[in-house]
This record gives C-alpha cells, sequence and structure tokens, in this order.
C-alpha cells in the first residue's frame, strides 16, 4: 500500500509539471502600396510559443511567415518586373503524418523558402503584333532532405498577332528551362508551339498547331 501511494505521488508530480499555460506571442507587419507603376502587398509575422516544461519534444517554439509580392513597371509598354517571396511551414513527405491542427508540431514538417523573380520586356508592336521575353528566376530552400532545394531557370518568348490579321491569327511560344537540385541532380526541358486561327463564323474556328517538346532529367 505504502508503494502504491508513492507512485501515486509521483505521477501526480509528473502530471502536474505537465500542466500549465500555454502562450503565443505573434507580432506580424503589414505593407501595402497601390500606384500606377507600382504595386506591392507584403506580411510577416512572427509566431513564439511557450510551453510547461515536458511538453517541448517535436514542438517547433518560434515559426516565422512572409508572403510578399510585387509588380512594377519600369518602362511603359517596354520593361516590367515582378518578384515574389514566402515562408512558410510546409510537410516533407506525402506518405508520412500530415497535422493540420497543429501549428506547431514539427512531424513531418520544415520551413520552406522560396523567392521568384521576373524581369521582362513587353512590346506591341503596332496593330500587328504583341510580343513579350521574359526571364525567371525560382529559388527553394528547406531544412531537410526529405523536401530538396532547388533553383530554376526559364526564358519564355511568346509573340501573338494583332488586330492587323483579321483573316488569320497566329502565335508563338517558346520555353526553354533548366532546374538545379540540391541533390546534384539537374532538368532541361525545352518547348516551342505555332500556332493559327482562322474565323469561320462567329461561334465557330478552324485551328492548327504544330510543336516541338524537349525533356532531359
Amino acid at each position: 500500500a505504502e508503494r502504491e501511494t508513492t507512485g501515486d505521488a509521483r505521477a501526480d508530480r509528473e502530471d502536474a509539471s505537465r500542466n500549465g499555460w500555454v502562450n503565443e506571442l505573434s507580432p506580424g507587419l503589414l505593407l501595402r502600396n497601390r500606384s500606377r507603376r507600382f504595386i506591392f502587398d507584403g506580411a510577416w509575422r512572427l509566431r513564439y510559443l511557450t510551453l510547461p516544461h515536458g511538453l517541448n519534444d517535436n514542438v517547433d517554439r518560434t515559426q516565422a511567415e512572409l508572403q510578399a509580392r510585387l509588380d512594377a513597371i519600369v518602362i511603359d509598354d517596354l520593361l516590367y518586373f515582378d518578384a515574389s517571396g514566402s515562408i512558410g511551414q510546409r510537410p516533407v513527405s506525402a506518405f508520412a503524418p500530415i497535422l493540420r491542427d497543429n501549428n506547431y508540431a514539427n512531424v513531418n514538417r520544415d520551413e520552406v523558402r522560396a523567392y521568384h523573380l521576373s524581369p521582362s520586356l513587353r512590346h506591341k508592336l503596332g496593330d500587328a503584333a504583341f510580343g513579350e521575353l521574359r526571364y525567371t528566376r525560382d529559388h527553394v530552400e528547406s531544412q531537410r532532405g526529405g523536401l530538396g532545394s532547388s533553383d530554376g531557370d526559364l526564358l519564355a518568348l511568346r509573340v501573338n498577332s494583332g488586330s492587323a490579321f483579321r483573316e488569320f491569327g497566329w502565335s508563338l511560344n517558346a520555353r526553354s528551362q533548366r532546374i538545379d537540385y540540391a541533390s546534384g541532380l539537374t532538368a532541361d526541358i525545352s518547348t516551342a508551339s505555332f500556332g493559327l486561327r482562322y474565323p469561320m463564323v462567329r461561334t465557330l474556328a478552324l485551328t492548327a498547331n504544330v510543336g516541338y517538346d524537349s525533356y532531359d532529367y
């Protein structure tokens, strides 16, 4: 009987050590700008959690979250720039448990940081055509090996016929992309297509397309 009392007292002390207040501190910053040449939206938040002693396993006490986007007109009808960035918690593996109701558990989760930078040249050639040449740089970074980090470069060309081509419309698209993974693997993707469109009546048109694809992993 004496051992049972001692055991119960020890269990009570262990349960008491795991009880207490769970506190969350979450400062944040929101920035927004709207103008003809410049559009920016940014939201940043830091989340800090305090837990009772004994409940710190598999828990991230500090997390950062960021969502930001920029669209800018550098030179009218010629040079444009857009960018985005993010920081957040993402699942590492699709085959492990995904906890949706616990924002602090670090089981199968990792902080993923990513950014996207993309300058582009856009120009309207009178009524004949509209063209766009775009370069895109993407970066994804993760702390764990389950979700690989990567860098990507994309060059894309798009040209569409203008209002001067009333009988035949045409379009030209070409893309070349390279992705370098942290594991040392690379992927090269190239695509090109050319299309024609002939409107027969208001609701019916004939189309023809020819294309080229190349994938090297």
